[in-house]
């Protein structure tokens, strides 16, 4: 007989950050957001926090994959990044929302 491995991919995934971070509504816009090949950033206060939320939301697509860019946490110098016309995942410290918001970002 022939057995079909487990597929494990989202076992080990904390959607549980995710769902607590984000409002009702927010989890399918950013699903939704990420099948269309948007750009999204995330903002918190905590690395920690900021790196599992990027991470579970790449993890909602499966069992599509992620092609583009991903950047769980943007360092502060390399903010204008963020101007990038390409699809990405990028997520940033509060602290660096301000200078975020001065960018000449399109549509996020």
């Amino acid at each position: 007989m022939l057995f079909r491995p487990v597929d494990s991919r989202l076992e080990h995934v904390d959607f549980e950050s995710l769902l607590q971070c984000l409002s009702v509504g927010r989890p399918l816009q950013v699903f939704a957001s990420l099948l269309l090949e948007r750009r999204v950033i995330f903002i918190a206060d905590k690395l920690s926090v900021l790196s599992r939320c990027g991470h579970a939301a790449l993890a909602l697509l499966y069992p599509f994959t992620w092609q583009h860019t991903f950047v769980p946490v943007l360092p502060a110098s390399m903010l204008d990044i963020s101007c990038s016309p390409t699809p990405f995942l990028m997520g940033a410290l509060a602290p660096c929302l301000s200078k975020l918001l001065e960018l000449p970002i399109e549509e996020v």
